[in-house]
């Protein structure tokens, strides 16, 4: 089953996730479509005029972006996170949202999809001696189980960008359940199972470039000195 969204059902989800006002609707749209001027997510500005179908992958870069607008980074800086760094994401996306008794059928078995989203957010990076370029946010990213917090954040080498005592987490169970939520309230005619394999069909095409999926929660290799 293919699962497909249009603008007007991308939005609704979107401001019901953000609990956006009435009044303040236009002004989230215009939110999402600087995004969408910055070429984000990939696909939805074609520039022909041509009506955009959303993805629930596209979808969920989206909703992701969001929660970075919530913390306040830049919609440049947003995008750079997502993209570069979506390949290291996407896995932990997908097991967060499955049913815990499902995780026993993937070979080998996934013990724990309570799973925490990573950055160290660097907001003056256009300041600092590296500077500012995309690539500095490959790897940036990191998925790992939530009970690791406490010692990852404790004992994890510098960071690729930021620092080692500043970080966003973004819990991703809660939140993949908030976002099945918002898209089964405008979209009622879809099931979570609808999603679930919609995802994992793009997972399977993305294989190919990225490896096994349950590779995907490792730990991304870091450069050898620990930043780009």
């Amino acid at each position: 089953m293919s699962v497909e969204f249009d603008f007007r059902e991308v939005e609704e989800v979107l401001q019901r996730l953000n609990r956006i006002a009435e009044s303040k609707r236009v002004a989230f749209r215009g939110r999402i479509k600087h995004l969408q001027r910055l070429g984000f997510p990939r696909g939805a500005n074609t520039g022909t005029g041509t009506r955009v179908r959303y993805t629930f992958p596209m979808l969920l870069q989206l909703a992701l972006a969001t929660e970075l607008m919530q913390t306040g980074m830049s919609p440049v800086r947003i995008v750079q996170t997502i993209n570069w760094s979506w390949h290291d994401q996407m896995g932990g996306l997908f097991f967060a949202m499955l049913p815990k008794a499902m995780l026993s059928q993937f070979k080998p078995p996934v013990e724990d999809n309570d799973l925490a989203w990573v950055l160290s957010p660097e907001g003056l990076r256009d300041l600092t001696e590296e500077g500012d370029h995309e690539s500095a946010y490959m790897f940036a990213v990191l998925v790992f189980p939530t009970a690791e917090l406490p010692s990852r954040l404790k004992t994890d080498p510098t960071p690729v960008i930021g620092e080692v005592y500043r970080h966003i987490v973004i819990q991703l169970r809660p939140f993949m359940q908030r976002v099945l939520g918002a898209i089964l309230g405008v979209r009622p005619d879809l099931r979570p199972e609808d999603l679930g394999k919609a995802f994992e069909n793009y997972l399977i095409d993305e294989h190919k470039r990225v490896g096994d999926l349950v590779d995907l929660l490792d730990r991304p290799k870091r450069p050898e000195n620990g930043r780009d």
